[in-house]
């Protein structure tokens, strides 16, 4: 085992075991601020792991605390960006924070915060893009709402969800003739050869 003649680095390695097993242990509320707490420690020590950040981001995703989770992978991926496991544990945080999105409801405060995470990310989807479209709209941010279902109608206009969003945006602004113009519309884009497209005539038995 390798041995450092420096105690303060013998120290951080004791901490870094203490956090493991607080984590193996699934205790994540010790874990995480055992984890924190180390890395205020390298920090006063004027050093940075990729490591540590990646933990914090295990331990916070544990938590559900997904827009700290999604902080701190990215704070370890810019330190280390060829690390296979933040690598990997970024895409199962972005794929929970998607899941996340759809199960909340749209005019849920956390919405627009995980949102805008998922931008700064590249990592945004039409369902989340109209997602938050509903949220605009069902928090008296209509117009918001319409011009990015107007972005989306340009970006991803074989979606049916899409031009159904549209419609029912322009019914929700008293514009009948419109809304029944995007109907047609999302209803042509059925007739379309989409690929994995379902039927909008299907019917599961």
């Amino acid at each position: 085992m390798r041995t450092f003649p420096d105690t303060r680095m013998r120290r951080l390695h004791a901490m870094a075991r203490e956090a493991g097993e607080a984590q193996q242990q699934q205790d994540f509320p010790r874990a995480l601020e055992a984890y924190l707490e180390l890395g205020r420690q390298l920090e006063s020590l004027g050093l940075r792991s990729a490591w540590v950040h990646w933990a914090i981001a295990v331990s916070h995703d544990h938590l559900e605390e997904y827009d700290m989770a999604l902080h701190s992978i990215r704070r370890s991926l810019a330190l280390d960006p060829l690390s296979t496991d933040s690598q990997r544990s970024f895409d199962i945080i972005v794929r929970r924070i998607h899941a996340h999105l759809q199960e909340v409801d749209v005019d849920d405060p956390s919405v627009p915060k995980l949102y805008a995470l998922l931008q700064q990310s590249g990592d945004v989807d039409v369902p989340t893009h109209l997602l938050m479209a509903r949220h605009l709209a069902a928090t008296a941010q209509l117009e918001r709402a319409v011009s990015l279902v107007d972005a989306l109608c340009l970006t991803a206009p074989a979606s049916r969800d899409v031009w159904a969003e549209r419609a029912r945006l322009a019914r929700q602004q008293g514009d009948l003739s419109a809304a029944a113009g995007f109907e047609a519309e999302g209803q042509a884009r059925g007739q379309d050869d989409v690929p994995f497209a379902i039927s909008p005539h299907h019917q599961e038995s």
